[in-house]
Parts: C-alpha cells; sequence; structure tokens
C-alpha cells in the first residue's frame, strides 16, 4: 500500500459504520493486511470509494484526497454536485411554476 493509502485505511478504522456491511469487512481486512503489499486496482478504487463516502468522518486534508482520488464518486456511484447552488435555483423557479 502507499502511504496515502495506509494514512486513510487508519483514519477509516476509526470510523462508525453500519454492523455488518461490507464497507467496514473491507476496511478491518485492510487494517490487518501487510502494509508491503499493493493494492490491486479494483481494491483501491473501492477504498477511495469508501473514504469519499465518509469524508466527513475523516480529517480534512485526507477528504481532500478522497475526492481527489475518487472522483467524487462514493459508494453508490453517483458523483457529488460541486456547488448545488443552481440545482437549488432551478428547483425554486420549478414551485414558483407550479404555484402561479
Amino acid at each position: 500500500m502507499t502511504p496515502d493509502e495506509i494514512r486513510v485505511v487508519e483514519a477509516l478504522a476509526g470510523c462508525s459504520f453500519a454492523p455488518g456491511s461490507s464497507p467496514k469487512r473491507f476496511v478491518r481486512q485492510l487494517s490487518g493486511r501487510d502494509r508491503a503489499k499493493p493494492l490491486s486496482d479494483r481494491q483501491r478504487a473501492y477504498l477511495w470509494a469508501i473514504a469519499w463516502s465518509w469524508r466527513r468522518q475523516l480529517p480534512h486534508d485526507l477528504a481532500v484526497l478522497a475526492r481527489a482520488k475518487s472522483g467524487g464518486v462514493g459508494m453508490r456511484g453517483h458523483q457529488v454536485l460541486e456547488d448545488p447552488a443552481p440545482l437549488a435555483a432551478h428547483g425554486a423557479q420549478q414551485i414558483l411554476r407550479l404555484t402561479a
């Protein structure tokens, strides 16, 4: 594992996960694994997707790194909007149209 991957695994090990969830199991497996052994591409992508999904429980620098590594795509495969303001403005226009 790279130093960044080791840091994010250690940080994720302290996060709260749903009981019996696959992200929790994956992070625990990585925590107990040999750090010298590299991750596969799929494991790396899954790790960064977990990190992005749990970014609010991570230190800010790791959340920024998770954004860069995952492309903003979390566990559910959806990209998070950078600025929700245009969407909110569109929604407000829709509401005004419906009430008029």
